[in-house]
């Protein structure tokens, strides 16, 4: 099978990743438009679900998506952070594991910026009565009543999850192949079996790993 350029150095692979993760959250059509996010709930146990990458800021680190603030999840962001993202790219064969620290944002400029911008069909899902998981007599109870556009923005917040890793892997009949990425602080210097080059970004090391 064709292995693609791009996925024989390193540098390259880095490069790749965060490309396609910002084609992702601009292009519906995309494969990696949208993506599974798992966390711990309150009571420790796991869970997942599948969210719309809506930004990207490969500088920052950070992949966004969106989020009703009287979802469960948030209680549970709470109380543990650090969540598992989930993308995959069957055109490809092309998975993206990230791990990062998520922080819920729904006061301030970006938020507003953001709400304003948003499709009216989805303002619409935060003008929904009811919070997301809570129990109704019907389906039809927690459909959102119409409303003046600006009506549900109380609801709306961001998740903004900041990675420190991320692990590559491109599935190949011929072998397939898989690296992993790190992120340390600055000042505390590479792996010893880290790898940086022009294409890997301050701060990041990588490697190649058994698949």
């Amino acid at each position: 099978m064709h292995v693609p350029a791009a996925f024989e150095e390193l540098d390259s692979v880095f490069a790749d990743a965060w490309a396609r993760l910002a084609r992702g959250a601009a292009d519906r059509k995309s494969a990696l438009h949208t993506m599974t996010v798992a966390s711990l709930r309150q009571d420790g146990s796991p869970t997942a679900r599948t969210v719309v990458l809506r930004g990207v800021q490969p500088a920052d680190r950070i992949l966004r998506f969106h989020t009703d603030r009287r979802a469960p999840k948030l209680a549970g962001l709470a109380a543990e952070p650090r969540v598992g993202l989930l993308l995959y790219d069957p055109g490809a064969r092309l998975q993206l594991r990230l791990d990062g620290v998520a922080e819920v944002v729904g006061e301030g400029g970006l938020p507003d910026r953001l709400w304003d911008r948003s499709h009216p069909g989805s303002r619409a899902c935060y003008r929904q009565p009811v919070a997301p998981g809570a129990s109704v007599d019907g389906p039809r109870v927690a459909i959102p009543p119409a409303g003046e556009p600006a009506h549900g923005r109380e609801n709306f917040a961001i998740v903004q999850v900041r990675v420190h890793r991320l692990d590559w892997l491109f599935l190949n009949a011929d072998g397939h192949r898989r690296a992993c990425f790190d992120f340390s602080p600055a000042g505390e210097g590479p792996s010893p079996e880290g790898h940086g080059g022009q294409g890997i970004a301050a701060g990041w090391t990588g490697r190649w790993v058994a698949p």
